[in-house]
């Protein structure tokens, strides 16, 4: 065999193991599946649907009993 047939045997099994390889390509749904998903998500958080543990009121209530327990009598 000379160089020539050496080099195009080698060129196509680079292409065969190349075409093998599983490629990662999202779909154009899943795209928009995704970024309805964090869409949705960022929604939630606006509307308060993730609420914080402590309300508003405590918090106030709180402000309200340390002013009275550090007020300079």
């Amino acid at each position: 065999m000379n160089r020539g047939t050496i080099i195009i045997i080698a060129l196509l099994g680079f292409f065969i193991a190349v075409s093998c390889t599983p490629v990662q390509r999202i779909s154009v749904e899943d795209q928009r599946r995704g970024l309805l998903m964090l869409e949705g998500e960022n929604i939630y958080r606006n509307k308060g649907f993730y609420k914080e543990t402590k309300s508003h009121k405590q918090h106030i209530k709180k402000l309200k009993a340390n002013k009275r327990r550090y007020a300079r009598r």
